[in-house]
């Protein structure tokens, strides 16, 4: 009977064990990933700031970059393309005729959705005469993965 017993509460702390852990993990990661989470407060921490930067999740690539960018983001998408864990867009601000201009955004894809990791900008005003020779664009070969 003893041993019954014993079986018996080795078998229901093994299962314990088993339901838990994969509830475990994925609390981990909405800690993670969630706006203001884990990997915000290590990127802000990265970036210098003082408080922890919020970057929402979104159901779409394009929705990630609109929530982040804000309410008052104009640029239109241009383009997007595939990666390795995400996805690469391409915009244009809306109602610059007279200027040549180049967004890119890169989203990466996590199980609660869509959320934004990098992103820049170039433009040149082509109504003003460039006294530059050389203009460019800088951005990081690599990008650590939060």
């Amino acid at each position: 009977m003893e041993i019954i017993k014993r079986n018996r509460r080795i078998l229901l702390i093994t299962a314990m064990v088993i339901l838990l852990s994969p509830l475990s993990i994925l609390a981990y990661m909405y800690m993670n990933e969630r706006a203001g989470g884990l990997a915000d407060q290590r990127i802000s921490k990265v970036w210098g700031l003082s408080e922890p930067i919020h970057i929402p999740i979104a159901n779409s690539p394009q929705g990630a970059v609109q929530e982040f960018r804000g309410e008052f983001y104009t640029s239109q998408f241009i383009h997007q393309e595939a990666v390795d864990g995400g996805m690469i867009l391409f915009t244009q601000k809306k109602g610059r005729e007279n200027n040549s201009n180049l967004q890119m955004e890169y989203t990466r894809k996590n199980i609660f959705g869509w959320k934004w990791v990098w992103g820049g900008g170039y433009s040149i005003n082509e109504s003003v005469e460039s006294k530059f020779a050389l203009n460019y664009m800088s951005i990081p070969l690599n990008q650590q993965r939060h």
